[in-house]
């Protein structure tokens, strides 16, 4: 944790040497670890209070899914967002990422009340219109799955795409492929 405040503070003195008040500095983390010696909740928590005394602007907390409840620590059994957003008591703009793909999934994460903004990875690879179709209310014509075959549908770097082809777990499902 010290070095990470560390980092945070230099960047933010960085930003008043220069005289820059509009250059944003945010903070991301994934909170909590599966292994027995990982970080628990209650580290994530002791973080995020230093966080939020910092002139930060926001803090993104990513994670497989938007909905995960903490395994232990501080929060063990509720939503990890909803366990950090009401830590953070608004002091900081929260950014929930979390695998959503569906507008069901958008709809369902806006309505919780969990963040302030939500960041889409898989569905905007997968939906290079996404915001358009969310904010025109058409996530029902969201693509769920890539399909490999038709590469022009996609605005992504050849490296992500290659990548796509493996099938691997934290990329977009591929149309026909099972998820590894």
């Amino acid at each position: 944790m010290n070095f990470a405040l560390k980092v945070v503070d230099a960047c933010c003195k960085a930003r008043e040497k220069l005289n820059r008040p509009d250059f944003i500095i945010g903070y991301r983390l994934s909170p909590e670890e599966p292994e027995e010696d990982g970080l628990t909740m209650t580290e994530t928590l002791k973080l995020v209070r230093e966080l939020v005394k910092r002139p930060l602007q926001f803090l993104l907390i990513s994670q497989s899914n938007y909905f995960t409840k903490a395994h232990r620590g501080e929060g063990a059994g509720q939503e990890r967002l909803k366990t950090i957003h009401n830590e953070m008591k608004g002091k900081l703009a929260l950014v929930g990422v979390g695998g959503l793909k569906s507008g069901k999934d958008f709809d369902t994460a806006l309505k919780s009340g969990f963040s302030e903004f939500i960041g889409a990875g898989l569905a905007s690879m997968m939906n290079k219109d996404l915001g358009i179709l969310l904010k025109e209310g058409k996530g029902d014509k969201l693509n769920l799955e890539i399909d490999l075959d038709q590469q022009e549908k996609y605005s992504m770097p050849k490296i992500l795409w290659d990548m796509c082809h493996k099938g691997i777990d934290w990329f977009p499902p591929v149309k026909s492929k099972s998820h590894k």
